[in-house]
């Protein structure tokens, strides 16, 4: 089970990554300035090792549904910080799709 998972849950947590438990659901937040360059959809290479380790630990549970879910601040626009939010989650999903 995931709860019991703790060596992967304290790997992605040293990563920055925030993992929350509900049940057999586990949502997990990656801080957007550890993937994108600021105010872009580019990931920065820096950050393929924290995806690779999220890859990896999504892997583990097959069969596992995946929900991307792009946040912005609300210092520009609404339209852009949506757009932006929008293309940032396309990028992550064909990341995941490409080395998952």
């Amino acid at each position: 089970s995931i709860v019991a998972d703790h060596h992967w849950l304290a790997k992605l947590q040293r990563d920055g990554v925030q993992v929350i438990l509900l049940g057999d659901t586990a949502r997990i937040l990656v801080p957007s300035d550890k993937v994108f360059y600021l105010n872009s959809s580019d990931i920065v290479p820096q950050s393929h090792k924290i995806l690779n380790d999220v890859t990896l630990f999504v892997a583990r549970y097959g069969g596992t549904l995946i929900q991307i879910t792009g946040y912005t601040d609300d210092v520009q626009s609404r339209a852009r910080n949506y757009l932006l939010a929008k293309r940032q989650a396309e990028s992550l999903a064909a990341y995941f799709w490409a080395h998952g």
